[in-house]
């Protein structure tokens, strides 16, 4: 007899599906968002972490926190009211792990920087946007549990299968980053505007890289990429109009990369870099 499906397998199988919109990586990050929320056996692994679930406890007044796996089977049994009278829906399991697997590309999305409509997606599978983004708070409210229960036991290592940082609103890219790619860059923007002005400039890049780190959006780039294109606008607006191919050679970074950066964030692109050399 054949394994039935479960809702997290089914799931998975809506995000690989043609019908949904979505990168590689978003796809592959949203089902990895899936095992940790919506799979029994990782709810098993969790649970039987004694230290992480007496913190996360602890955190949620005593409770254990709920699991959104368990969540999401509400949806099965919903009521509708048509004047005075209330019927109860049953949806099946497919729905539900469609409520899922949207919810988990939204959020993964998120993550990377990448642009993912719940309304509009929400539609063409014919749900309600307002039950997706339910179903995001349940698992986000699950995972930032976890991750602050981890962080209070000082852990070195997640329990979970995904990279879960950016949900905590941490920067994307580390120091240690931002500082090796001021070290490529630095003598090139030197042999461009002379030793003090091109030392300024790197050092202005360093801000603006710390900045952009933080933003959803640019730090879901390729991080050498927004480096050039913040490298490009600051020469331009010195004046110096020719000399893309040192920056670029410098960042080991193509032009057709800075110019996709450059097209979805060129506005916010120039209004950081005309601040910090105006100011």
């Amino acid at each position: 007899m054949a394994e039935r499906p479960t809702l997290r397998r089914n799931a998975q199988r809506i995000i690989e599906s043609s019908r949904m919109p979505g990168e590689p990586a978003v796809k592959d990050t949203a089902n990895c968002i899936l095992l940790d929320t919506h799979d029994l056996v990782s709810e098993n692994r969790h649970s039987s972490d004694y230290a992480l679930m007496k913190e996360m406890m602890r955190r949620n007044g005593g409770r254990k926190p709920s699991y959104p796996l368990n969540q999401v089977r509400h949806l099965q049994a919903l009521t509708k009211k048509e004047g005075d009278q209330k019927t109860i829906v049953r949806n099946n399991k497919g729905e539900s792990a469609t409520v899922a697997a949207i919810a988990a590309m939204s959020i993964a999305a998120r993550m990377l920087g990448k642009p993912f409509s719940v309304e509009r997606v929400a539609k063409e599978f014919g749900l309600s946007p307002k039950v997706i983004h339910t179903e995001k708070k349940n698992i986000l409210s699950y995972l930032k549990t976890i991750l602050s229960a981890e962080m209070k036991l000082k852990r070195t290592s997640s329990i979970l299968n995904l990279d879960a940082a950016q949900i905590m609103g941490r920067p994307r890219w580390t120091e240690s980053e931002i500082m090796a790619v001021l070290e490529s860059v630095g003598p090139s923007m030197e042999r461009i505007h002379g030793s003090v002005e091109g030392r300024r400039l790197t050092s202005l890049l360093g801000g603006l890289m710390r900045v952009a780190s933080k933003d959803r959006g640019l730090s879901g780039e390729n991080m050498r990429a927004v480096a050039a294109s913040f490298c490009d606008r600051m020469n331009k607006h010195k004046g110096r109009q020719r000399v893309f191919k040192k920056i670029s050679t410098a960042l080991s970074v193509s032009r057709q990369r800075v110019n996709t950066v450059t097209d979805k964030f060129g506005g916010l692109i120039n209004r950081l870099v005309a601040n910090v050399i105006e100011s």
